[in-house]
């Protein structure tokens, strides 16, 4: 199958996308693709999200001020973005913004109550999300010392990965098994699942149905 197939909330995400360049007076401006791509209408839309998320991502990691203004909108985008790789070019200058607890905080809570696809999402957005333990060293590593800094972005927020954890062992994927196998397998039971506590928990707005 090719990749740039539309996946159930291709449509959503490009209305935000463009809402949000929109806002932002942004404008993008479809480039002439060669003859062969021109006429394949699903890789010219597959082409356009990704264009469309390069040029808000930009603008997000230039303008941090802004980025943390719009973050619930932002936000909401990343997890209507079925990309499993690109995803991380709206994620990143979020975590830079609003900072990384709460944006997991905002994940976590599509992972327990979003609809299915923003569910998928938000489980492969939070791989972006996640605190980089950094070793200045082999021998540092091998004493799995990382660095002060690294450490304390960790430490931040192992309370949360405590929580996402928490999600999954509620039903963990058997080997083979999709992503969208995997959160019906989870679905059932994760509405037990409670929010995190913290004070910037209502900060942002949770996923809705």
């Amino acid at each position: 199958m090719d990749a740039w197939v539309d996946g159930d909330l291709a449509g959503e995400f490009e209305r935000q996308l463009d809402d949000l360049l929109a806002e932002l007076h942004s404008d993008w401006v479809e480039p002439e693709l060669p003859p062969r791509y021109a006429s394949n209408e699903s890789f010219r839309r597959y082409h356009r999200r990704n264009g469309k998320r390069w040029q808000l991502a930009c603008v997000l990691r230039e303008r941090p001020d802004l980025a943390a203004a719009l973050a619930g909108r932002v936000l909401a985008a990343v997890v209507c973005d079925e990309h499993v790789a690109a995803n991380r070019q709206l994620i990143e200058p979020m975590v830079t913004a609003v900072g990384r607890r709460r944006v997991q905080e905002y994940l976590i809570s599509v992972v327990t109550s979003g609809s299915l696809p923003q569910r998928v999402c938000a489980v492969r957005a939070w791989y972006w999300s996640q605190a980089v333990l950094v070793y200045e060293s082999p021998e540092a590593l091998a004493r799995r010392q990382p660095t002060t800094v690294s450490q304390g972005h960790n430490d931040d927020v192992v309370d949360l990965r405590a929580w996402y954890r928490a999600c999954h062992s509620l039903g963990r994927p058997e080997p083979g098994l999709t992503s969208v196998r995997w959160v019906e397998s989870v679905r059932p039971v994760a509405g037990r699942i409670e929010s995190p506590p913290s004070s910037s928990a209502s900060a942002l707005p949770r996923a809705t149905r």
